[in-house]
């Protein structure tokens, strides 16, 4: 149906996610991916997508589970803790990530390219660039890989 596009959302989710999950040949349980629920249109439209998923995880003939990625916005965090969601969620905190990018990733690979330029680079001090270079950049990323090792690429 080409028309679902201009549809409401309750009904894009009943059509193309909740119906053909219910078809016998479905016998594993999908796993919905919403990444970046934070840059939804509005708040409006975040609020009603997580009413949408919580009305499709209290249907016990779905069997459906939902990966929500999002920063945690103040409307976004104050639904999953007003109640709405009791049982039906883990939150995890990025900030592992940070720390992840910072030690990890950002660090060893400032080493990888100072020690494979140290011809050009044979002035620079190390550690290369600063700590609080390197804080400011982990902080930037705002716990996003991407954004880390795009920097890298760039640098390299």
């Amino acid at each position: 149906d080409p028309s679902i596009v201009g549809r409401d959302m309750n009904v894009q989710l009943r059509k193309l996610i909740v119906e053909p999950c219910r078809l016998p040949q479905c016998i594993a349980a999908p796993i919905l991916l919403i990444d970046g629920l934070d840059e939804c249109e509005n708040g409006g439209a975040q609020l009603e997508i997580l009413r949408l998923i919580v009305s499709t995880a209290h249907d016990s003939s779905i069997r459906l589970r939902f990966l929500i990625a999002s920063r945690p916005e103040a409307h976004i965090r104050e639904s999953f803790e007003e109640g709405s969601f009791p049982g039906l969620y883990d939150s995890v905190n990025i900030e592992q990530s940070f720390e992840d990018i910072h030690t990890y990733y950002l660090r060893a690979e400032f080493t990888r390219i100072h020690r494979e330029h140290r011809y050009t680079m044979g002035n620079t001090p190390t550690p290369w660039p600063s700590t609080e270079i390197l804080n400011n950049l982990v902080e930037k990323s705002s716990g996003y890989f991407v954004y880390a090792s795009t920097i890298i690429k760039f640098i390299d």
